[in-house]
């Protein structure tokens, strides 16, 4: 089984053309354990799943 990374997280992040350094917002049905463990050292990323969003979270972005 292969361990989630962050820094595989952030290569993939610049493959989409988005900058780490810069706050990004991520709406998603779902999120994998993966991909919560591997990005969950981004502190400029946000993850949000229906059931967390908010109107605060989409005014922020």
């Amino acid at each position: 089984m292969v361990k989630p990374k962050t820094t595989e997280f952030i290569a993939a992040m610049k493959r989409w053309e988005l900058d780490p350094k810069e706050k990004t917002t991520f709406f998603m049905l779902e999120v994998a354990d993966k991909v919560k463990l591997s990005s969950r050292n981004i502190g400029t990323l946000k993850m949000l799943i229906p059931r967390t969003l908010n109107l605060f979270d989409i005014f922020e972005c």
